[in-house]
């Protein structure tokens, strides 16, 4: 398991942003339970319905909605539209999403 998170970095990492993790963490799960199953970390606040998951190979992280059912942006928002130019809402392709909702942890100095 810890080797597909690897390899899944390795190949998309570029198109991912860099996010302090600490900060992240005590935005959307403050005084978390940690659980770790596998190649995973789950970060969890009580009586939230976030859940911030972190690939131990892969060196990144997600934010997910138990309530909503899906993975979100880095500010905890709906990733699959995004609002245009002219004012309407439009789709994101899968690739874009994936782009928007996988956050490296920002090394010291980055």
């Amino acid at each position: 398991m810890i080797q597909r998170g690897k390899e899944r970095a390795a190949k998309y990492k570029e198109n991912w942003p860099a996010i302090e993790f600490n900060a992240f963490i005590a935005r959307f799960a403050p005084n978390p339970t940690r659980t770790q199953i596998r190649g995973k970390i789950y970060y969890h606040s009580p009586g939230s319905d976030l859940i911030v998951m972190v690939d131990v190979g892969g060196w990144y992280f997600r934010l997910y909605s138990v309530k909503e059912k899906m993975y979100l942006g880095v500010d905890g928002k709906n990733a699959y539209n995004y609002i245009t130019e002219r004012g309407t809402q439009a789709g994101r392709s899968h690739k874009e999403w994936l782009a928007m909702t996988h956050f490296r942890i920002k090394k010291t100095g980055e």
